[in-house]
């Protein structure tokens, strides 16, 4: 597990706010958009577009990035297994690509992240 995860966890910092700093600081302002993120990690636009979806169009008055969002609840498990991974992954390239300079292969798509009937499609 990442440290950004273990930290998160135990500060009891919610899933979606780590989604959030890993998209906007890991990945979309280092890199100006999602697409070039796609270029130098090996992560999927629409892994990160589903992660993005999910953090803010998902929620509770709690729970939600956004006030005025698409689905108002809480996220299912599938969604929250769903963060975890991706954040873990993107964590772990984020570390190879500073530690080699290259692009991690093969890309992370979404078929290769857990998925089920709770995540929102």
């Amino acid at each position: 597990m990442g440290n950004s995860t273990k930290v998160a966890k135990k500060a009891s910092i919610p899933i979606v706010s780590a989604t959030v700093v890993q998209l906007s600081t890991g990945i979309d302002s280092r890199n100006g958009s999602r697409a070039a993120a796609e270029k130098i990690y090996g992560i999927d636009k629409d892994v990160l577009d589903k992660l993005g979806e999910i953090s803010g169009e998902v929620g509770t008055d709690i729970t939600a990035r956004k006030a005025i969002r698409e689905h108002d609840r809480p996220h299912t498990p599938e969604e929250v297994q769903f963060m975890h991974e991706v954040i873990k992954a993107m964590i772990r390239r984020l570390a190879q690509y500073a530690a080699t300079g290259t692009r991690p292969s093969p890309s992370l798509r979404l078929a290769d992240l857990p998925t089920g009937t709770g995540l929102l499609s």
